[in-house]
């Protein structure tokens, strides 16, 4: 159990992480690229790459409760189209009456 809030834990800061690093690569992408200096262009490939690799590093994180999301999206699903077929024949009684 310990290790599912510790998960938790790690994809927030992940989250944060990579939306600070998102913050600073717009920064860098709104300077025209003819303006952009060689340490500022170092720092975008940068800044790519570490995006990156945090994005890999919360899906490997996020891909067991990904799975469980998706599982439960499926159930839901499944029941909205249950309730549709179901409540699909009083649709026609309805119009067809009035």
């Amino acid at each position: 159990m310990e290790s599912g809030g510790t998960g938790k834990m790690d994809d927030i800061q992940l989250c944060k992480d990579i939306m600070d690093l998102k913050q600073e690569l717009q920064n860098l992408v709104a300077i025209p690229e003819k303006e952009k200096t060689k340490l500022q262009k170092q720092r975008e490939d940068e800044l790519i790459q570490k995006i990156h690799r945090l994005v890999q590093k919360r899906d490997f994180l996020v891909d067991d409760a990904e799975v469980e999301r998706l599982r439960e999206q499926e159930e839901d699903k499944e029941m909205a189209d249950f309730l549709r077929i179901k409540l699909k024949p009083l649709d026609k009684v309805t119009k067809t009456s009035a």
